[in-house]
């Protein structure tokens, strides 16, 4: 699909988009329970404030096309199947011309790549490689009767460790014998990506034809940032993760429209539920999985752990999604092994908002209980794995130590890349500088007028990232949007490729891709994922006040059900069926708590080393119920009144699980053993394949619930800012 969707739904910012909002900072006193007993507790776990060594990496996911005017024999050879990887790597042994960064001159270098990937585990020079995870089915059938013609070739270019800090020297100045000339991280990648570019209808002396990279909606841009091979302290990855959970909006404005995950995830009714935690294996032939969905965002983590906690992990209802109840309780993972040692907690790991999710990160005792709020690192946007350590399996510390951003959307330009690194770098630099109540402290994020180019000058990105996001937003100075600027740029490149005969043949995919590209970056469509996913609950519930500006800006008028589905406190009502079970009493969770404690002592051991001092109860007996402070909005577009689509809203309005509090079963009998019981039922023992009748859609599996009665109106439950 290309040009501007028929029916975009808009946010208006009645701001100067370039505007900075120059609101004060809350006091931590002025801020509600519990960001403010968080805030309390942050000077105890104070960072070391050693400096960083930000290092980097970076993955370049794209298609390289060798078009031949005459059919080509695809035969399945170690040459056939190498020699797009070859041609790459043939073309970055070339000189290349690049900027000196001390003294500005242009000269030639050459850039070391590694010819056998697996000689450089420590990554000291530019690898390529084949991607097994890039799809063409789509470029196949467009090239029609010239299909043979074209081999694809799915290429992935993995950089050298780069120094965010310091320049790499390239060769000795031949004007100034005394000096070395050195380049940047971003000159050397800016060199990379003229290469690739400039393979573009290229020829290799003694291969046939002619080669074409591009990019589609399954390559990516992955970026890796470290401090060196030491590692990051744990409060700083914890930040770091704050800052994608309070910003997720915002970060959401500067991605392409293929890349907002969780516009879908996962708000069906509890009885046409699928599986939405994928264990590690074994669901793939269940069909359980939405593969449609490239990367998960943390919102969507969190609202998937808050949706089976409330669904599945009481009793009765593990039989919906047995696997879910067996892996995220019975293995004693985080949050749910520390329920017992933070009420705090537990009530966060029942809410959906943003301030309950930055709970559940900042009370993590370590990486790894970070890492298991998000199941598998290759599905999320920020993948953890690279830093935890497991001594039980006696393997070493991965040698990267890095934590891994795989958000963004392939491309090969060279402004998107740069921009992207360097928000990833300014941030992990903002989140080891910053303490963690001070980021809690500071709610201008939840200002609808606070949109991506505040965040950015607040990180501190560089002038040249905030007028790239602000031209790809707002317009340049010329009144021109970036995606129409490089859709006109790119389309006059295909034509005069086109002179050639491999140019004509391979000329619709190029062009398929250059509609692709431009249109999921093209605001209009980022304002509409954005809308589709706030409209579902993916950014969580808001106060009424929230939620009356929030919906003022939005363009045509959701339904009213949509907003009462988002109003904080008032979602569980919508969202369950009539027989649902009760929400709980603040009295019977430390009832259930305790109950939980029992076991989790007889069946996990690594509850007995928890850090209990950063998980201390509250105080407090009687907590408040508080109001949320944040919501999402999206990048001003082009005024356009026309009708939004309310269908996914409609159908999720008065059954989708958005809820402030969670259920629980009112038996005597410990929940975690009538869960253990169900699931001995269902699952078979370890290392036994599972049993023939579990390969349906669990939502064919009937739910038992047992009656209950609601819950009294006045009771008190704390809720999470945000």
């Amino acid at each position: 699909m290309s040009g501007t969707p028929e029916a975009p739904t808009s946010f208006h910012s009645n701001a100067n988009p370039l505007d900075r909002v120059d609101s004060a900072k809350y006091l931590s006193e002025q801020l509600e329970s519990p960001i403010s007993e968080l805030a309390e507790r942050a000077p105890e776990t104070r960072l070391d404030h050693a400096s960083l060594h930000t290092t980097l990496g970076i993955e370049l996911e794209f298609v390289l096309a060798h078009v031949t005017t005459f059919p080509q024999v695809h035969r399945e050879s170690s040459l056939g199947g190498l020699l797009g990887v070859r041609a790459v790597r043939h073309m970055l042994q070339q000189p290349v011309t690049v900027r000196c960064a001390t003294c500005n001159k242009r000269h030639k270098t050459k850039l070391t790549v590694i010819l056998d990937e697996d000689c450089d585990e420590d990554y000291t020079g530019w690898i390529v490689t084949e991607d097994g995870s890039i799809r063409t089915k789509e470029e196949t059938t467009r090239l029609k009767d010239k299909q043979g013609h074209v081999r694809f070739h799915k290429i992935e270019v993995v950089s050298r460790v780069l120094s965010a800090e310091t320049n790499r020297d390239t060769r000795q100045s031949r004007d100034q014998p005394e000096h070395t000339h050195s380049i940047t991280f971003g000159e050397e990648i800016s060199a990379v990506l003229g290469i690739i570019n400039g393979m573009s209808g290229s020829t290799i002396k003694n291969v046939p034809g002619r080669f074409y990279p591009f990019v589609n909606s399954s390559c990516g841009l992955h970026v890796h940032v470290g401090n060196q091979q030491v590692g990051f302290p744990l409060q700083t990855v914890k930040n770091f993760l704050t800052v994608f959970a309070l910003c997720e909006r915002q970060i959401d404005m500067l991605n392409s429209a293929q890349r907002i995950g969780g516009s879908d995830l996962p708000t069906r009714p509890v009885q046409d539920r699928f599986l939405y935690d994928r264990p590690a294996s074994g669901c793939a032939a269940f069909g359980l999985w939405d593969d449609s969905v490239y990367n998960i965002p943390l919102s969507a983590w969190h609202h998937i752990g808050v949706h089976h906690r409330i669904h599945c992990l009481q009793a009765g209802h593990e039989k919906l999604d047995p696997l879910a109840a067996y892996g995220l309780y019975l293995e004693g993972r985080y949050p749910e092994n520390m329920f017992a040692e933070s009420a705090v907690l537990e009530k966060a790991a029942h809410q959906y908002s943003a301030g309950a999710n930055v709970v559940v990160i900042q009370n993590a005792p370590t990486v790894l209980a970070l890492n298991s709020l998000m199941a598998t690192g290759h599905e999320s946007t920020i993948n953890l794995a690279n830093l935890c350590i497991f001594p039980w399996e006696g393997v070493s510390p991965d040698k990267k130590m890095t934590i891994e951003l795989r958000h963004h959307a392939g491309t090969l330009d060279v402004q998107q890349v740069l921009s992207w690194v360097d928000f990833v770098i300014s941030a992990i630099r903002h989140s080891h500088d910053k303490q963690s109540y001070e980021q809690m402290a500071d709610t201008r994020f939840s200002d609808p007028d606070y949109d991506a180019i505040d965040l950015l000058a607040e990180l501190g990105c560089n002038e040249h990232t905030v007028q790239h996001y602000a031209a790809q937003l707002h317009e340049n100075n010329g009144g021109e949007l970036y995606a129409d600027s490089k859709k006109a740029a790119a389309s006059k490149i295909v034509s005069e490729l086109s002179t050639t005969e491999e140019g004509k043949i391979i000329a619709p995919v190029l062009t398929r891709s250059i509609e692709q590209q431009t249109t999921a970056f093209h605001p209009d469509h980022v304002s509409r994922r954005i809308c589709e996913k706030l409209l579902v609950g993916a950014y969580g519930h808001f106060s009424d006040e929230h939620l009356d500006k929030l919906f003022s800006r939005i363009i045509p008028k959701p339904a009213d059900e949509a907003k009462e589905r988002l109003r904080l406190g008032q979602g569980l009502r919508g969202a369950l069926p009539e027989d649902s079970v009760d929400m709980v009493q603040n009295e019977q969770l430390d009832c259930r708590r305790t109950q939980m404690q029992t076991h989790q002592d007889n069946t996990n051991p690594r509850t007995h080393v928890l850090d209990n001092e950063q998980n201390d109860p509250v105080q407090e007996q009687h907590p408040t119920k508080t109001s949320a402070s944040g919501r999402p909005n999206t990048a001003s577009s082009k005024d356009s009144v026309a009708s939004f689509l309310e269908t996914r809203s409609r159908n999720n309005s008065a059954k989708t699980s958005s809820t402030e509090d969670h259920t629980v079963d009112d038996s005597d009998e410990d929940p975690s053993a009538q869960i253990l019981e169900s699931a001995k039922q269902i699952l078979p023992s370890p290392g036994k394949e599972y049993p023939e009748k579990v390969t349906r859609d669990w939502a064919e599996l009937e739910l038992t619930m047992q009656e209950s009665v609601r819950r009294n109106s006045e009771t008190s439950v704390l809720t999470f800012e945000f």
